[in-house]
Order: structure tokens, then C-alpha cells, then sequence
């Protein structure tokens, strides 16, 4: 029942699903659908309204606005010398063959990299090589998107890292030794932070908005943030912070407190029932399998490559268990660990990465089926 205004700096809402994601991972007419839902709901959009420069913090609560959600996005990288950032890469690049066979490099940590990299591809580079860096947990969850960028002819390094750019390529440290690798056109996926003129009261982390992870909440009144801008690693943990962040607003707003009320039982369900769902208990027409082009023809466009779900589908394939990896479906750990520690390492194995964990012992303590111990390494952390 609230009025919702979205100030835009882009000339077309949706973000970076619109001018990073590229048209072959998200069909452009999907996400204009879903804007028209929220116009025809009654929110109203205003674009070309940049934070920091057309509006403040300030105005717009002189304006009469009681609550601000900040989602602004991580910010942009600092500029590096002889490379492209992937962004203004993604957001210049599609629907165009503009490499003409030239040797690409993508260097980068995130699913922004292997984006480019699949881009460059489509886009007529005769080679691409991906220099992954990042821990394997990360890589995990971005394992499938990895997988079709090496049938798509990417090549990968792994455990690299991007030192600088040279006369006929790029430097890059490779198990702890300085290589100078060769190609025509470097991009970087690097470190990003906002560089928006806010006020001084806002508390950031490491280039992100501080904020409560229950809540949403900034540090000043009324101010709520969530996505890249705070930190969330990837684009289903933004929706996640901005629903959480609109229910603690709703609450604020009517006088309650904002913080969630946390969950006092946990229900367990059957394994077997959550194994069988996932489909590590074989049964018949129960995992959905979507046709997918072949790699030849799919870097040919740059359009879908798998034909999308028919309504009954979807809702089928919703009703499976995602699994956490323990054969309970809860995944209470991963949404507790603030570092996320815990990552599924086979079906029905879930694993806490040392290097990681802050040995916490929240995981431990919420586990419904005590199925994590807490063991003592004589250790003083």
C-alpha cells in the first residue's frame, strides 16, 4: 500500500540484468515483463537520476520520503592501464563481432569474467582465455556457467592472477612465478567500490554499506541497502536482501521493530524424500532436462541458447530439493555463515572450508540435526 518511487540512473530500468547480463544467459522481453508488472502495481520510475549528483540522501528525504533503499550496485574499479573493465566490456559489447579474430585475455574472480569471456567468443576473438582466480568454494557456484564456456572453446587457466598489462600482452603470476602471456586485448574483472558522494554517517566495509543482515538497516535512520551495493555475491542474494529489506521497512514503518523475529523450530524433512527430489534417488520424468544448442551454433548469436520452461515446468522443477549437501534440504549453515564457509562439494557431501570459517560455531549451534561439530584444535584464533 506504499508509494514506491525507483530513481534510475540508467535510461532503462533493470540494472545490471539489463546492461551486464548478457542476452544469451536472459532474455531481454522477461525482464521488460517483470517492469511492467511493477508500473502496472503503481511504481513509479524516474531515469537518468544519479545518487550523489541529482539527488542526495538528503533531498530526497526533504522530499517526504520516509524510508531509501539503497541498491545502487558495487561501484566501479579503479582504472587500470592497457585493460578494459569488464563492465564497460559487457555493457559495449553485445550483438557485436568486433574482435576479427584477435587473442582475448578476461581476468577476473566472478561470473562477470566468465560472461566476457563467452562474449568475446560470440563477438569473433579468435582466442579467449579465462584467468580464473578466487577460491574454489566461489567457483562452485559458478561451475555450470564455467562448463559451457569451455565447450564454447574458452580456455581456462585457474589459480591465476592479473599482474599488469605489457607492450605485447599481460603479466600474470601462475604458481607463484611471473609469466608474460601474449594477446591483443586485456579484460579485467577487479575489486570494486562505490564512489558516491554520501553522507559521512553512513558506515561502510571494505567499499560496501555496512548493514544489518537481518534488517537490511544502514547506519542512518530510515536508510535501509542491499545487493552489490552491501555486498551480496550474486544476483538471487540481492533479490534475497531487498525482500528482507522491504519487510523490515513495512515493519518500521508501522511502528514495529524491524528486526525479524528469529526462528525458534526448524522442521526436518525425510532424507531419502530430499535425495529422491534432487534426483540422487533415481526416479522416472523426475529431473526436468532443458535442450540446449550445440557449442558450434550457439557462439554463432547471441540470443538464448536453451528454450525456456512452460509454466507446469517450472513449477515442477521448483518443487525439487535444491540440496544442502546433507540430505536435510534446510541450508540453514549457508544462511547463517556470514563468510559463506559451507559449500556443497558432492551430492549429499556438504564441506566447510577452512580457510574460510571464523570457527563461529553458529552453524553448529542452528543445525537441527546436529550434524556439525565444533572440535577443539588447541588453537587460539
Amino acid at each position: 500500500g506504499y508509494d514506491v518511487t525507483v530513481f534510475e540512473k540508467e535510461e532503462e530500468a533493470g540494472g545490471s540484468l539489463r546492461y551486464l547480463t548478457p542476452a544469451f544467459r536472459l532474455d531481454r522481453e522477461v525482464l521488460d515483463e517483470q517492469i511492467r508488472v511493477l508500473e502496472a502495481a503503481g511504481v513509479e520510475f524516474r531515469f537518468r537520476m544519479e545518487l550523489g549528483s541529482d539527488i542526495s540522501l538528503e533531498s530526497l528525504k526533504k522530499e517526504g520520503y520516509e524510508s531509501i533503499f539503497l541498491a545502487m550496485g558495487a561501484g566501479e574499479a579503479d582504472p587500470v592501464e592497457g585493460t578494459m573493465s569488464v563492465r564497460d566490456y559487457l555493457r559495449s559489447a553485445p550483438g557485436v563481432r568486433a574482435h576479427e579474430g584477435g587473442s582475448v585475455l578476461v581476468a577476473g574472480s566472478d561470473l562477470d569474467a566468465v560472461d566476457a569471456a563467452r562474449t568475446a567468443v560470440r563477438s569473433g576473438a579468435g582466442q579467449v582465455t579465462l584467468l580464473l582466480s578466487g577460491k574454489r568454494p566461489a567457483r562452485i557456484n559458478m561451475a555450470d556457467q564455467i562448463g559451457l564456456a569451455l565447450e564454447e572453446g574458452v580456455q581456462l587457466i585457474e589459480n591465476g592472477l592479473f599482474l599488469q598489462a605489457t607492450e605485447g600482452g599481460a603479466r600474470i603470476l601462475l604458481s607463484g612465478l611471473e609469466t608474460d602471456f601474449p594477446c591483443d586485448q586485456i579484460i579485467l574483472s577487479a575489486d570494486k567500490a562505490l564512489k558516491i558522494d554520501l553522507p559521512q554517517d553512513l558506515e561502510f566495509a571494505q567499499g560496501k554499506i555496512r548493514i544489518d543482515r537481518k534488517t537490511g538497516a544502514a547506519s542512518l535512520p530510515g536508510v535501509f541497502a542491499g545487493g552489490d551495493a552491501s555486498g551480496s555475491r550474486d544476483m538471487i542474494s540481492s533479490i534475497a536482501s531487498a525482500k528482507t529489506a522491504a519487510a523490515a521497512i513495512d515493519r518500521e514503518l508501522r511502528g514495529e521493530h524491524a528486526t525479524v523475529p528469529e526462528i525458534s523450530q526448524v522442521k526436518t524433512v525425510d532424507r531419502e524424500l530430499v535425495l529422491s527430489r534432487h534426483g540422487y534417488i533415481k526416479k522416472a520424468g523426475q529431473t526436468l532436462k532443458l535442450t540446449r544448442e550445440q557449442a558450434a551454433d550457439r557462439i554463432e548469436h547471441f540470443g538464448l541458447t536453451t528454450r525456456t520452461m512452460t509454466e507446469e515446468e517450472a513449477v515442477q522443477e521448483a518443487s525439487r530439493c535444491l540440496n544442502c549437501g546433507c540430505g536435510e534440504g534446510c541450508q540453514i549453515c549457508k544462511t547463517i555463515c556470514s563468510v559463506f564457509a559451507p559449500y556443497i562439494s558432492a551430492p549429499d557431501i556438504l564441506t566447510i572450508d577452512r580457510e574460510e570459517c571464523v570457527a563461529c560455531g553458529m552453524c553448529a549451534l542452528r543445525c537441527p540435526i546436529h550434524n556439525i561439530d565444533m572440535i577443539s584444535l588447541g588453537t587460539t584464533i
